[in-house]
């Protein structure tokens, strides 16, 4: 009883896999056992909370905010997000903090009214 114990454990533990692809800070681009990457806040001990879902295809960052570009999985549609750094914390919701989905000119509008950081990391999956 202990072998299949050990070894259902064994099985479970090792069956959960995942990866940091990027990092700012307590800002992290993860995966977990997909490799659809999604925006999250680090909060320490291995936890994190989602900011924005799968399918983040570019992010950047500055001292103030954070900006993801994301892509639909099945329409293939491309939306923008942006948050600022100094108003998120672990309590709030994603809907509290994050800005978008904006569109490609929306964004860049906000980009130049608010000094928006470039992407400086794209991803392809």
């Amino acid at each position: 009883m202990k072998r299949v114990l050990l070894l259902f454990f064994a099985f479970f533990l090792s069956g959960c896999d995942s990866g940091t692809e990027w990092r700012d800070g307590k800002y992290e681009v993860i995966w977990i056992d997909t490799p659809g990457l999604s925006l999250n806040l680090n909060v320490g001990d291995g936890a994190s909370v989602e900011r924005v879902p799968p399918n983040v295809v570019a992010v950047g960052g500055n001292s103030h905010y954070i900006v993801v570009k994301q892509s639909n999985i099945k329409s293939k549609e491309i939306a923008f997000f942006y948050l600022e750094k100094e108003k998120d914390n672990i309590y709030k919701n994603a809907n509290e903090i994050m800005k978008g989905p904006l569109s490609e000119a929306e964004f860049i509008e906000l980009s130049r009214r608010l000094g928006l950081p470039k992407f400086t990391k794209e991803f392809h999956y």
